[in-house]
């Protein structure tokens, strides 16, 4: 149903999915109909001028591309066919991309300069909110940092951070109480 209604196949069908079902048809969509999918998505989302349609199927094609589509997504958002929302929600949803999160995070730094100018004022001190997206030590101090090293571009930015700091340290003491008690239950095996 979610091809139906991109167009995977030929014209995209509006009503193969309904409003309350779309987030979740184009989150297996984009899992389950590789490039094609993807493509169709993309162009889909290109044409409409539903903003909730657009939004979602931008955040979720960086959510769960492979890495070369990725890596096209952030391309694409850059140009003249899409808005600063959108370009931001791309960069900070690419981080919930576990497959590919390396290289989310460095197309992520690669593209930060040409993306926040272009955000909206309510959105850039929610971007430090990308911090929360990391659960080792290493992790979230390298991010913490590189969001620090942009705080110019970011006005009030300083509450997101802390907030995301803390979600992140939560994940990562979380994280490493479980692998201990992982460990000892395989070896206890």
């Amino acid at each position: 149903r979610a091809a139906s209604f991109v167009g995977v196949e030929g014209e995209p069908d509006p009503s193969a999915v309904s409003p309350e079902e779309f987030s979740t048809a184009m989150k297996y969509g984009t899992k389950l109909g590789g490039e094609p999918f993807y493509q169709a998505a993309l162009d889909y989302a290109r044409t409409t001028s539903d903003q909730r349609e657009r939004r979602v199927i931008l955040s979720t094609l960086a959510t769960y591309a492979g890495e070369a589509e990725l890596e096209t997504l952030y391309e694409e958002v850059q140009g003249e066919d899409w808005q600063g929302q959108e370009a931001w929600s791309v960069m900070q949803s690419s981080l919930n991309n576990e497959d590919n999160r390396d290289k989310a995070w460095a197309l992520y730094k690669q593209s930060f300069d040409q993306v926040l100018p272009r955000t909206p004022e309510i959105r850039k001190p929610q971007t430090a909110g990308a911090v929360a997206a990391f659960c080792t030590p290493e992790d979230i101090k390298a991010a913490k940092s590189f969001i620090e090293s942009k705080s110019d571009l970011m006005p009030g930015y300083e509450r997101s951070l802390a907030q995301a700091e803390e979600a992140a340290n939560l994940c990562a003491a979380f994280r490493s109480e479980k692998t201990s008690d992982l460990k000892t239950a395989l070896e206890e095996r």
